[in-house]
């Protein structure tokens, strides 16, 4: 189940009573609501699964600015007999890494690729170069991570990574598993880099994306997430499943001076820019965090400006926020007095002529008020070109036509507060518009009824290639409290990478095509049932000359799995599993 993550800052504090009332139905019926919040239901509710080891081993590969941190999992059986089939891993959460972290594919036999994009990765063992925010670099990481899983490319060592793992991996049977924004990067990369990755077109059969935030208007996500006590109301309900989402802009204003989570960003010693925008929902000019929607923004490393998504600068423009302020009116010259008549005042003094303007006084532009902190239009176009991966989609269906296309979404996001989840219908029909071969929200549930190890009718039957009722989007989604969703995403995967290898898109398909069980559910299934058989197509032992540690884990510890080094890499034998020390201020907002 999802994790408890950052409870609500201390400026976005709730009162007791409501406190409680959440709490009544948390303990109650409402458990989804519960989890919506970030919290775990209670154990026996969420069915915990049999797991078998996870051992890896670890090596560089090289890069166009140095070394690339890879670490490499795979099954102590291979799906198939020909080897595991290969999970490229893109980590969310804005990590720099993903080499903590374990998608326990390995656990349907799967080999799963982790990595470290440039900066990140662990203190002993990390990629070279700087945190650039998923841009250019970045993406040339991910490239080459690709060529590498495919064995298109050895390590530093000259091993391809056939060679590097105790049992048989398929790298004919390569697929990326993207979780969150992640499918940014994945599609920028695939669209960006086409003609590089070419060699691996044929063996690149799936992608995978799980509960994606694929689009500048979803990263950094303006519709309300996980950080925000309510979901922005300025959203048009249905609008996103239509391609071109709706925000209502009008109350849309700036306060210089201030900062969101202000207490947190003290604790934390961020020097991110300051000034907030915002929705100003009773129209004083002034941010009242309490109750009223602040509007996310990206950044970059050393950069002190707030970059918006192009969307929302365009509306500042267009309601002119930072328009210059009108020119006061010019004084009228003081009038010449003329003596009365029939008296002699002496000559009249007349008022001093004022000293004629300069020409570059005349041309002189109005002052411009647009803050330094905030990135003109033209700047965040580009910043967002380089990193919105919906904008390629067309592209990289072009490129790659045989490549296999699931999304896995259930009825709670984990970071979407919107009820008519805008993240999977917008990324669900720009990918249906752009016709791939094979396209399904949610895996087929006789793969989530397996790998679940429960009733198939517990789970979603959604038909692929289809179009789906964004005002019937519950209908599409998984249910919450059954498993962790680490198992769904096994499942989705799973029915990919076993639909590409068989050659198989029949729709129903009555049962698994590849009915897979590791070692820990072998067993257990033989303790049910003394007559069941070990599955025929488990590898052979392990290859000798690579020596690795198992690390023991379980399904309600995602992270648990920690990466393992090859005894002949002796540069990280104090391999510590701490994230990279990069600056706070590129921690999230």
């Amino acid at each position: 189940m999802k994790k408890w993550h950052k409870w609500l800052s201390i400026n976005n504090c709730i009162n007791s009573s409501l406190t409680a009332l959440l709490l009544f139905f948390a303990t109650g019926t409402n458990q989804a609501a519960f989890s919506a919040l970030g919290g775990d239901l209670p154990p026996e509710s969420v069915k915990v699964l049999p797991m078998t080891d996870e051992d890896s081993v670890s090596t560089y590969i090289q890069g166009e600015k140095g070394k690339i941190a890879v670490n490499v999992m795979y099954p102590t059986m291979t799906r198939y007999e020909r080897g595991a089939p290969i999970a490229v891993v893109v980590p969310g959460n804005k990590r720099a890494s993903g080499l903590s972290i374990s998608s326990h594919t390995v656990q349907v036999g799967f080999c799963e690729v982790r990595f470290a994009f440039p900066g990140g990765g662990l203190k002993d063992f990390h990629t070279d170069g700087s945190w650039d925010e998923r841009g250019l670099d970045s993406q040339k990481v991910l490239k080459e991570v690709l060529l590498y899983a495919s064995s298109q490319k050895p390590d530093i060592n000259g091993k391809m990574i056939t060679d590097l793992t105790a049992k048989k991996v398929d790298t004919k049977n390569v697929g990326i598993l993207s979780w969150y924004e992640g499918g940014n990067i994945t599609l920028v990369t695939l669209s960006k880099f086409a003609k590089d990755l070419q060699p691996i077109q044929p063996s690149l059969k799936w992608l995978a994306f799980s509960e994606p935030q694929v689009g500048a208007l979803f990263h950094p996500s303006i519709m309300g997430t996980k950080n925000e006590l309510v979901a922005n109301p300025y959203y048009k309900h249905g609008s996103a499943a239509t391609g071109r989402i709706w925000l209502d802009f009008s109350k849309l204003r700036y306060q210089d001076g201030v900062y969101r989570n202000s207490l947190v960003r003290e604790k934390q010693k961020m020097t991110t820019p300051r000034g907030v925008l915002f929705f100003d929902d009773n129209q004083n000019g002034t941010w009242e965090e309490e109750i009223e929607f602040p509007v996310p923004y990206a950044t970059l490393p050393n950069v002190q400006k707030q970059y918006y998504a192009p969307e929302v600068v365009s509306a500042i423009v267009r309601l002119k926020l930072f328009a210059p302020l009108p020119e006061p009116k010019a004084k009228e010259p003081p009038k010449e007095t003329t003596p009365p008549k029939g008296k002699f005042l002496g000559l009249v003094k007349k008022s001093p002529a004022e000293p004629p303007k300069k020409p570059e006084e005349l041309k002189k532009a109005p002052e411009d008020r647009w803050p330094k902190t905030i990135a003109r239009l033209h700047e965040v176009e580009e910043y967002f070109t380089e990193r919105d991966g919906s904008l390629y989609i067309d592209s990289v269906v072009k490129n790659f036509p045989n490549t296999l296309i699931g999304i896995y979404a259930s009825k709670v996001d984990l970071n979407e507060q919107q009820a008519d989840h805008p993240n999977i219908t917008y990324l669900y029909n720009l990918f249906l518009s752009a016709k791939p071969k094979w396209l399904r929200l949610n895996p087929d549930p006789t793969y989530a009824g397996f790998v679940a190890d429960m009733n198939e009718g517990n789970f979603i039957n959604n038909k692929p290639n289809a179009a789906i009722e964004s005002d019937k989007i519950e209908t599409y989604l998984e249910p919450e409290g059954l498993v962790s969703d680490h198992v769904f995403t096994e499942a989705l995967i799973a029915e990919l990478a076993d639909r590409a290898a068989a050659n198989n898109l029949k729709v129903p398909l009555g049962k698994v095509i590849k009915a897979y069980l590791n070692e820990a559910r072998i067993r257990t299934t033989m303790s049910k049932n003394p007559t069941s058989k070990q599955d025929s197509t488990a590898a052979k032992p392990p290859e000798q000359g690579v020596q690795v540690q198992s690390a023991q884990t379980t399904s309600k510890d995602k992270s648990s799995s920690k990466p393992k080094v090859a005894k002949e890499m002796p540069h990280d034998s104090n391999l510590r599993d701490e994230e990279w020390d990069w600056p706070a201020e590129f921690d999230e907002k």
